[in-house]
């Protein structure tokens, strides 16, 4: 879930792009990740919001904010390969995906590091 699974699934399409014959395995997987993704960014955004309200020490409400915004950046790049380039199939959609997935690996991991932090 979350970090591990795009940073799995991130892995996996780098190895399909260089052996398309890969291709049909990682399409099959991509829903079963994507499943896994999304119900890690939904513990990651209830976590946060419970982590407000149990924790006895301060919180750096800065650090804070920065981890929302980043959350949201999070939120809003997948939408975009979601909803957007997924849906077109030409060569600069496939790159313009493989730059927002680098981009989505990066806030995810963004989040685990502001997280030890926090």
């Amino acid at each position: 879930m979350g970090v591990g699974g795009v940073t799995f699934h991130y892995l996996i399409n780098a190895k399909a792009r260089k052996d398309k014959t890969l291709l049909p395995l990682v399409e099959k997987l991509d829903k079963m990740f994507s499943k896994k993704i999304i119900i890690g960014l939904i513990l990651l955004i209830i976590s946060g919001i419970w982590l407000r309200s149990i924790v006895s020490w301060p919180i750096d409400q800065n650090l804070l904010l920065a981890k929302i915004i980043v959350i949201v950046a999070l939120v809003l790049n997948a939408i975009w390969i979601n909803a957007f380039l997924k849906k077109r199939s030409d060569d600069s959609s496939a790159k313009q995906i493989m730059i927002f997935q680098t981009l989505g690996l990066a806030l995810w991991w963004a989040v685990v590091v502001m997280s030890v932090f926090l």
